[in-house]
């Protein structure tokens, strides 16, 4: 629900937003990111208000993330890196690895013990006026389209090897196991449901499952191509409300 919000900040003292999750136990940890790490690094003299990720209270209960597609400024311009998507993802976003690789840096994912069947939750979005790439050139008749999806995969490979899957081959590993991908994201400014279905294309191990061998990634982000620098300043996705529905178990007495 995105009631729990704190600020962090780097080493230049610029804040930004971080969520946490509430356990079944009350304890908060901090199982969500983003690439606002990232985006601090050459934030300088900008609130948390101002960054890609933000918590508002307006959501459609209580508080909500907004993610908004942010231009970098001249520096970014001339690294060909001219925004910065608002995103936000179930995982780990390693800052020492921000700058000089950013798709790596990018990790998706946590161990989950139970077979996800439905992602769900609600969603409002408007793509910005001017869709433009990596050189700052306008794609002309393009609009902007948002992500939302989620990914379960196995979080070890065929030698034993502990993998977390990250911007590079997220949707592409040979060790997914299902997707749940809304796919076109229509503009709204309403509050709208969506409800997608896992598609497997194998079945979980379940002694596997039990070991919490597979990890979930959920990933929301205000531009789609945002991860090649590629979107329109001002596209603006809001999320709230979200839940992963899971397979529940048919004990025999």
């Amino acid at each position: 629900d995105f009631e729990h919000v704190i600020l962090s900040a780097i080493g230049n003292g610029v804040k930004y937003h971080e969520w946490q999750e509430q356990h079944a136990d009350g304890t908060l940890s901090t199982d969500w990111a983003s690439g606002n790490g990232g985006y601090a690094i050459a934030a300088w003299g900008k609130t948390a208000a101002d960054f890609p990720s933000v918590s508002i209270e307006q959501g459609m209960d209580g508080k909500a993330v907004q993610l908004t597609t942010r231009s970098t400024g001249f520096f970014g311009a001339m690294m060909k890196m001219p925004i910065a998507a608002g995103n936000l993802f179930y995982g780990f976003f390693d800052l020492t690895n921000a700058a000089r690789d950013p798709l790596h840096a990018t990790q998706f994912g946590r161990p989950f013990d139970r077979k996800p069947v439905h992602f769900k939750g609600y969603y409002q979005y408007k793509p910005g006026e001017k869709l433009i790439d990596r050189a700052s050139h306008v794609l002309a008749n393009q609009t902007d389209s948002a992500s939302v999806y989620a990914v379960f995969y196995r979080n070890h490979d065929d030698q034993g090897k502990a993998v977390v899957l990250d911007g590079t081959n997220v949707k592409t590993s040979n060790l997914i196991v299902a997707m749940a991908d809304l796919g076109y994201v229509a503009p709204t400014d309403s509050w709208t449901e969506f409800d997608i279905e896992f598609n497997y294309t194998t079945a979980p191990d379940l002694d596997l499952l039990a070991n919490r061998g597979y990890s979930l990634a959920l990933v929301f982000s205000s531009s789609k191509k945002g991860d090649s620098f590629i979107g329109a300043v001002g596209s603006r996705l809001l999320i709230d409300k979200v839940r992963i529905v899971c397979e529940k178990e048919d004990v025999k007495k």
